[in-house]
């Protein structure tokens, strides 16, 4: 088999594919974690990067782990470029760690260097460079291995590193959580894995998933073959029924099965992912409800107050027109007038969430209109809107981006793959 580098430039976003991160075992600097760096203030290259933080008790310590490797007789050399901000020693200690165990377990890791910021040089004019660091790995030759860049400090400097390399993948499967967790809602939402192998097998691999609740629906098997290894699939993981239960966040695991004839993939064995599953609301955002939610309630709120109040379609999202995709929505609109005064009135339009992401738009123009429906016959305000206005309002204008970015993706527009 063809060795395959690692060969790592953050140029598409953190943490990449098989990569993650985490904070020491001491819960010091929760604030400043390792995420990605921008064009400016790192030379004009995407990087991973933490900052210093100023703590009490000890040392803020910042982990990043790279994914599974295999040093070799050819490539036993791990390299990686890094850089610092300011001259001068704030006491910042930098470690590469290795575990032949476990990517996530601090105690399998033992220490192979230390570097301290009297290790890094600076331009003759005092300007920040990339110092390149090479770390022998050739003890490990053979062996499956995770690497950790960690840096502790108390108000110290930044690290930041890029162009990581120079080891071999090994044999593995890449699982990336949408939005960095793994969280459903019973209030609708579901969850995507992007799944890819490591390195090409000789035979077919199909991964089989299961969890051990019954709340989420079967979860459809992938196969890679030798020649799509490395194309990313999706794995959708779906509720099997949609709707609140009362229930606390359940927590819950999902483990990945890994069958091929080929003998390096057979022996890979994927550590159970473990995922929340909350009664309602968007998953880390639960003032927000969902779009499920959103359309229960207008329609709900229209039901209970037939004079006040009409909950009716007035369109098609993207993916209910398209075949062969999603199931898509109906785009509908939330009509409040008092029908029992019939006289010409103005419109008043509102509209939320035609960007996906925003998720605080929906949910004020649901509230806007849910307190007018409440307010009617209370307040004075409310009462006069209502008989002498038609309030026209379109909660969620773009259905089936905002149920993308509810998984925890930074989304925008819909989900047309070719907009206009």
């Amino acid at each position: 088999m063809a060795e395959i580098l690692l060969n790592e430039a953050f140029e598409t976003g953190f943490p990449p594919s098989g990569w993650t991160s985490f904070i020491g075992e001491n819960g010091l600097g929760t604030v400043s974690n390792w995420g990605p760096g921008t064009d400016n203030g790192f030379g004009g290259l995407s990087v991973a990067f933490v900052g210093p933080e100023d703590v009490e008790g000890g040392l803020a310590e910042d982990w990043v782990v790279t994914p599974l490797l295999r040093p070799s007789a050819e490539n036993s050399t791990f390299t990686y470029d890094a850089r610092q901000v300011s001259e001068g020693d704030q006491g910042s200690i930098y470690t590469v760690r290795v575990s032949t165990e476990s990517q996530t377990d601090i105690d399998t890791f033992e220490i192979v260097e230390t570097f301290t910021e009297s290790d890094y040089e600076f331009a003759e004019d005092g300007s920040v460079i990339y110092n390149t660091f090479d770390i022998d790995l050739s003890a490990y030759e053979g062996q499956d291995i995770y690497v950790a860049l960690v840096m502790e400090n108390d108000n110290g400097d930044f690290f930041a590193i890029n162009e990581v390399g120079g080891v071999p993948l090994a044999p593995d499967v890449l699982i990336t959580e949408s939005g960095g967790e793994l969280a459903l809602s019973r209030g609708g939402t579901d969850e995507t894995l992007q799944v890819v192998l490591a390195t090409a097998p000789t035979e077919s691999v199909t991964l089989n998933f299961s969890t051990d609740t019954d709340e989420i629906a079967p979860i459809e098997s992938v196969t890679f073959t030798p020649e799509n290894w490395d194309q990313t699939q999706i794995v959708n993981i779906d509720l099997a029924t949609i709707g609140g239960t009362g229930e606390p966040e359940t927590a819950f695991n999902l483990s990945v099965e890994v069958e091929s004839e080929d003998s390096d993939y057979a022996a890979v064995s994927v550590d159970d992912l473990e995922g929340q599953l909350v009664d309602s609301g968007i998953p880390g955002f639960s003032s927000y409800r969902t779009v499920e939610e959103t359309f229960d309630d207008a329609a709900l709120l229209a039901e209970e107050n037939p004079d006040l109040a009409e909950w009716f379609v007035i369109g098609e999202s993207y993916d209910k027109v398209t075949p062969g995709g999603a199931e898509g929505y109906d785009i509908s609109v939330l009509k409040l007038t008092n029908q029992n005064i019939d006289v010409e009135k103005p419109v008043i339009y509102v509209e939320g969430a035609i960007h996906a992401r925003e998720y605080t738009t929906a949910e004020l123009v649901m509230r806007f209109g849910e307190g007018l429906v409440a307010g009617y016959g209370v307040d004075p305000e409310a009462t006069w809107l209502l008989d002498y206005h038609e309030i026209h309002i379109v909660p969620i204008a773009n259905p089936d981006g905002r149920k993308f970015a509810e998984q925890g993706y930074s989304w925008r527009r819909n989900t047309n793959p070719n907009p206009p």
